[in-house]
């Protein structure tokens, strides 16, 4: 059931809400960004000649790319730019351990000259995280300019515990992974919500968030409007992102205003990305000029 908007939990996480995305767009860090993805249309931008970008998907990117989660509109302006572009064939079923493997792998498989900028999609920010903690990251890292973490759960998600608490859920999602031959538990650790787990960048890495802010009305689905009512007491979230968390991350967040958890709702996000590559393809010979280091 929906709430009125005279619910008062509704209305002081709206407030919340409001007072979070305008401290992330005034802060100093975050201004470059806002401007570079904001600005006017491009005609083709200038990218690198050694740029590659490398995608870590969403959960079960290949069943569901309604969702966005395949990255269909990065892998279009890849196309249309020619830039080279692969996709980590990690889809959340395999575990969080295989995943960073995978990420690590494709990586290290890239030519060494190559400048990289790497795209996570929603649960793929967990995996990405993970990977920096493996024993081959130093190495494999090197050739990452940029990790561009959009919609990202990089310390995953309270919902998904919320969700398997109640027994019909959990009986059904069993069920339905047990048809598919997948393990539920693989899932579940993955999206495990953990915000003391470690979070560190390479000094020489861009890190750079694109987060949903939106109110309780603008939500599109009565799924999405339950799960951001349900994680309330963290404050203002999309239903699945803890915002407060992202903000409190090094490196630069754009907030996108209005949008859902699967940007739906907000700006078109095509001209925004392809001035956003552009930028960070700008950024390569004066990295030291820019404020959305890691470190």
């Amino acid at each position: 059931m929906r709430p009125s908007r005279r619910d008062p939990r509704i209305r002081a996480l709206d407030h919340a809400t409001r007072v979070l995305y305008a401290r992330v767009r005034a802060a100093p860090k975050n201004r470059a960004l806002c401007r570079a993805m904001e600005g006017e249309p491009l005609a083709r931008p200038a990218v690198a000649a050694d740029l590659r970008i490398l995608l870590v998907p969403g959960i079960l990117y290949r069943d569901f790319p309604e969702t966005g989660a395949d990255g269909a509109v990065v892998r279009d302006i890849a196309a249309q730019y020619g830039i080279p572009f692969d996709t980590v064939p990690a889809d959340g079923t395999e575990g969080l351990e295989s995943a960073a493997d995978q990420i690590i792998a494709r990586l290290l498989a890239l030519p060494a000259e190559s400048r990289v900028l790497l795209f996570s999609l929603s649960k793929g920010s967990a995996e990405v995280r993970h990977a920096l903690s493996r024993q081959q990251a130093q190495r494999a890292f090197r050739r990452v300019h940029a990790w561009i973490s959009v919609s990202g759960l990089p310390f995953g998600t309270p919902t998904a515990e919320l969700v398997l608490r109640r027994p019909l859920a959990r009986l059904w999602f069993s069920a339905w992974f047990w048809f598919r031959h997948w393990r539920l538990e693989r899932v579940r650790e993955l999206l495990t919500h953990r915000p003391g787990a470690s979070f560190e960048i390479p000094p020489h890495l861009m890190f750079v968030q694109i987060a949903a802010f939106p109110l309780h009305s603008q939500l599109r689905d009565r799924r999405s409007r339950r799960f951001q009512r349900r994680l309330a007491a963290f404050g203002p979230n999309d239903g699945f992102a803890i915002l407060a968390e992202l903000a409190a991350l090094p490196g630069c967040l754009y907030p996108l205003w209005g949008a859902d958890h699967y940007l739906r709702g907000g700006p078109d996000l095509a001209p925004a990305i392809t001035r956003l590559i552009q930028y960070l393809s700008g950024s390569f010979d004066a990295p030291d000029a820019e404020p959305c280091h890691g470190a």
